[in-house]
């Protein structure tokens, strides 16, 4: 057996030892230890160690961590891993044959440096600047959620636009990295925007302001803190709206925070003008109408415009505008361009309609065909009517067989052209009246019957032969309600027949001559 002497200087070596410089190969005997790669590492890291003999053959080495923890995989082989978290002492045999000799190996272990982040600001405002310092290493590697890596250096920047996770990466003089991590939020600008007015019109930014105008500037919804500047030419300085007049070009400055401490500076030019648009007006109809028309003008010498009062207007900001008022109605309009306005008045007459209503002998109830109906118009003097045949002329009252059920329109025309109308049913069976069946020397047409209010018959005989003829009122049910006895009814006359008894309904009109026969259906 080979006693290998090892010097006291090297096993004194401290064990937390950060950075040493160690022999690269430790030979005791016949055994030699060397690292795959380095035997200078970083914590955390992993070197191969592997030993050799100078003996020719059947050497076995067995690998052991002087300080007790269990960092060497296998344990034994010629090559095993080695993971110390501290300067660790390996203590390797080599065996052969019973015959053995000792070696010892140091792996040097560099601690990782202690890397910190700061940031200037862990809940920036959207789109400010974010700083970012690094510290506790030599060189430094920075990313993001949104880009790896996107940095170097121990002074970075980012802009913030929405949440992100941040890393630091920092490696120090021997080649060991630290790393550190942070998360921010994003806080929200004011949702506002500004917007400027001269009588009512929107501005550009940018846009002239008349000279003799009041320029508004309005904040979108004033729920925010507001200021102002410069304080010596505007109305409010802290409102949500400021008003001032432009004589010369102006750069108004207008800073809006929210709750949340972030804040908007909006920068806005103005520049006077003294240019003001000449309106031009164009009627596409009578500036004079009839209720219920609508009378139609088209404006031009402006690119905006708006309309008032509103509410008998179809566009308030059109151009060629539409009104339909119910009276005689002034109307502004006010037309914009350049910074600037002008107004006009235009003025709609309005005339009234004519009244019309229309009533009828028949008071609606169903008659036979050859039956008459007679119209009464109601209406204002000095009006004109129009029937529908063709026909304007200022009768009142006409009377109608129209044959079946029909509507009847009839207009009425003003002296001034304005027209109403007005409509009425006259209803009409057409199975009544006409013969159910004739019979005898006679055609069908030559007998005509029908019935008034006040319960009379009226016959008309047509060309029928002369002599006794006898009337016949039968019911529904076939029995005869009332007969009458005309005598010496002689061609184209005209009988009343009194008839009280005859209620609402329908009946059978039986009429009997010497010759012929004939029966109708009557309705009362």
């Amino acid at each position: 057996m080979h006693n290998i002497l090892i010097k006291a200087s090297r096993l004194i070596l401290p064990i937390a030892l950060v950075s040493a410089v160690i022999l690269s190969t430790n030979s005791y005997g016949q055994t030699t230890v060397k690292p795959v790669t380095t035997d200078t590492i970083c914590s955390g890291t992993t070197v191969q160690l592997y030993a050799t003999s100078s003996r020719v053959s059947g050497v076995s080495f067995s690998w052991a961590d002087t300080t007790g923890a269990s960092t060497v995989s296998p344990t034994t082989g010629d090559t095993v891993s080695v993971s110390p978290m501290q300067t660790t002492h390996y203590r390797v045999i080599g065996d052969s044959s019973g015959v053995k000799d000792t070696t010892f190996y140091t792996v040097t272990v560099n601690a990782l440096p202690v890397v910190k982040m700061t940031l200037s600001d862990s809940t920036p405002c959207f789109r400010d600047t974010l700083w970012l310092y690094g510290s506790g290493a030599k060189t430094y590697t920075w990313g993001s959620s949104l880009n790896d890596p996107f940095a170097t250096g121990d002074t970075v920047y980012d802009i913030a636009l929405s949440p992100r996770r941040y890393w630091v990466t920092g490696t120090d003089s021997n080649g060991c990295k630290g790393r550190d991590t942070m998360i921010t939020t994003v806080r929200q600008l004011p949702k506002e925007t500004i917007q400027g007015y001269v009588g009512g019109f929107s501005l550009g930014f940018g846009q002239s302001v008349c000279f003799d105008e009041l320029l508004t500037i309005k904040s979108s919804h004033g729920r925010n803190t507001y200021k102002w500047s410069p304080a010596a030419i505007v109305g409010d300085t802290t409102g949500p709206q400021t008003t001032l007049m432009v004589t010369q070009t102006v750069m108004i400055t207008a800073r809006i925070d929210s709750s949340n401490g972030c804040f908007v500076v909006f920068p806005l030019t103005y520049n006077p003008s003294n240019i003001k648009p000449l309106l031009i007006r164009t009627w596409k109809s009578d500036s004079t109408i009839c209720i219920g028309d609508t009378a139609k003008v088209s404006m031009g010498g402006a690119n905006q415009y708006h309309w008032s009062p509103t509410a008998t207007v179809v566009d308030t900001t059109a151009a060629d505008a539409a009104f339909f008022p119910s009276a005689t109605t002034d109307y502004t309009v006010k037309g914009f361009t350049n910074g600037c306005t002008a107004s006009m008045t235009l003025k709609v007459g309005v005339n009234p309609i004519p009244d019309i209503s229309l009533s009828q002998s028949s008071n609606g109830k169903v008659l036979c065909v050859d039956v008459p109906d007679t119209i009464t118009i109601t209406s204002n003097a000095g009006v004109l009517f129009d029937w529908g045949f063709g026909v304007v002329s200022a009768d009142k009252i006409k009377t109608i067989t129209p044959g079946k059920t029909s509507t009847i329109t009839v207009k009425a025309i003003s002296a001034l052209g304005c027209i109403n109308d007005a409509q009425i049913t006259i209803n009409v069976d057409t199975t009544c009246g006409t013969p159910l069946s004739v019979a005898g020397n006679i055609t069908t047409g030559e007998i005509k019957t029908y019935v008034v209010q006040n319960g009379e018959l009226h016959i008309e005989f047509g060309n029928v032969p002369a002599g006794r003829v006898q009337v016949e009122l039968i019911g529904m049910t076939g029995a005869t309600i009332k007969r009458f006895d005309l005598q010496e009814v002689l061609s184209n006359d005209k009988r009343v027949l009194d008839m009280p008894e005859i209620s609402r309904g329908l009946f059978l009109l039986k009429i009997s001559g010497e010759e012929y026969e004939i029966v109708n259906k009557i309705m009362r």
